[in-house]
């Protein structure tokens, strides 16, 4: 069946704003076997509020909204779905494109791409943190069908006040921009962005124009209690 989608971005561009301002307003319609409709909105640092939604002809709807906080190179999103459900988690950010972006890899030098993403559970009404993810890759382009990623980072898992740190230092092979051997919270896939032949950016999946997955800027209908 013939499928499209229908993207309407607006963008404000970074030369005019804080590189700590992540407003953003985008919408998505993918018409195929089932419709799907979704929106992202994300305010300004005054207000600092944000909402995402999802549907897909009326099986598997989801609402998100709340506010946010700026903390070192996360945005922390705070709020509940539309049965009251409480939400936390936490994605990194960039501007590729002169535009803001979410979970994925940007500069973190000249020769380095960085991702950072975070997961929080609530104890005793309080919001602690439940698993972080950091990881860093080389600004070197895929050059055939197959890439070789060196990969290096952390991964931290908490029960209680005891953190499990595992450090991450191994080359993953991508082929088809999919990782042939899948493992825990590394990237299963890997979507580049290339300015001049180096990278400007790599997504974790398979955000843009055909999108039956309701991803934009990084946001999902699984964002909150990913897998």
């Amino acid at each position: 069946m013939l499928a499209h989608a229908l993207l309407v971005c607006l963008l404000v561009p970074v030369a005019d704003v804080d590189k700590k301002d992540i407003q953003c307003q985008d919408s998505g319609q993918y018409i195929g076997g089932i419709n799907r409709d979704y929106r992202l909105k994300v305010s300004g640092p005054k207000d600092k509020k944000w909402e995402y939604a999802f549907s897909a002809m009326g099986a598997g709807d989801v609402k998100l909204n709340g506010t946010y906080e700026l903390v070192d190179d996360l945005a922390v999103f705070t709020g509940k779905t539309a049965k009251g459900d409480e939400v936390r988690f936490g994605l990194n950010y960039g501007f590729p494109g002169d535009k803001v972006e979410f979970n994925g890899f940007f500069p973190d030098s000249d020769k380095t791409l960085r991702y950072h993403r975070k997961w929080f559970k609530k104890v005793n009404g309080e919001w602690k943190p439940a698993e972080e993810i950091t990881l860093s890759m080389p600004r070197t382009p895929l050059d055939g069908k197959e890439w070789k990623v060196p990969m290096q980072g952390e991964h931290v898992r908490w029960e209680g006040v005891k953190a499990t740190r595992t450090k991450i230092d191994e080359t993953l092979i991508y082929q088809g921009q999919g990782l042939t051997k899948p493992q825990g919270r590394l990237p299963v896939y890997l979507m580049p962005r290339v300015i001049d032949r180096r990278l400007d950016a790599v997504f974790p999946d398979q955000r843009g124009s055909s999108n039956p997955q309701g991803m934009l800027r990084g946001f999902s209908p699984h964002v909150a209690t990913e897998e």
